[in-house]
């Protein structure tokens, strides 16, 4: 014969759920009804029968049903750990400042009022040095000529005499770059002739020389004197002049 098989677990749990469910309905009708029964009954008189009541004395209740207002939903959403979130109208609270503004540690100093003084500076202006003007050099006096009487000797020579050693005309002896000095010629070279002192004579006019070398004097020539020499008896422009050298 076939078997009869049971309802499973799954519908034990839902029907011992729709039993609880209804359980619950009628235990909340009961003591609503009781309640409301319950001022009925003190405000009666007593009575001396304790009786039952009868079932007409009850009246079922009818409770509301759940409205989902905005505060239970936002219930509903928070999260498991219990942290209740702020409402939108609470304002956040102040932050704390890690720093406080730094504080003067001493009274400031007051602030001295200066007036504006003017002041006229006066530059003076240098005074201009006056620009020394050149002192005028004396002219020199020409220097008279010295006329040396010819003294009594022991030799004379008569002839003529030339010139030489002039800058950039005639060239000196290497050791006499001018003076009173004197070349001597064939006439003159007699004896210890070189370093002698001589005088030489013209239309009165005598100069004394010294003779520091020879002069290849031909003819008439007797000595070629320094043109520092020469200008004392005529100008170099004469050239060759007829002198008397005695010594």
């Amino acid at each position: 014969m076939p078997q009869t098989i049971g309802p499973g677990p799954s519908a034990r749990l839902r029907r011992s759920v729709v039993t609880g469910r209804r359980v619950g309905v009628i235990v909340s009708l009961v003591l609503g009804s009781i309640l409301a029964v319950s001022p009925l009954a003190s405000a009666r008189p007593a009575s001396t029968d304790a009786g039952p009541l009868p079932p007409e004395a009850f009246s079922p209740i009818g409770l509301p049903a759940p409205s989902a207002s905005p505060a239970s939903a936002e219930a509903l959403r928070l999260p498991a750990t219990g942290v209740v979130a702020p409402s939108p109208s609470e304002a956040p609270p102040p932050a704390i400042a890690d720093f406080e503004a730094p504080r003067p540690s001493f009274a400031p100093r007051p602030s001295v009022r200066q007036d504006a003084q003017v002041r006229v500076l006066v530059i003076p202006k240098p005074t201009p040095k006056p620009t020394p003007k050149p002192t005028p050099k004396p002219t020199p006096k020409p220097t008279a000529k010295v006329t040396t009487k010819a003294p009594t000797t022991s030799r004379k020579v008569n002839g003529t005499a030339s010139w030489y050693c002039m800058t950039g005309v005639s060239p000196c002896h290497y050791s006499k770059s001018g003076g009173l000095y004197a070349a001597a010629g064939p006439a003159l070279r007699v004896g210890d002739w070189r370093g002698r002192r001589v005088q030489v004579c013209r239309s009165g006019n005598c100069v004394t020389v010294t003779l520091i070398d020879w002069c290849g004097c031909y003819g008439s020539r007797v000595i070629d004197l320094y043109s520092d020499a020469f200008k004392r008896l005529a100008p170099t422009s004469a050239g060759v002049i007829s002198v008397t050298v005695r010594w």
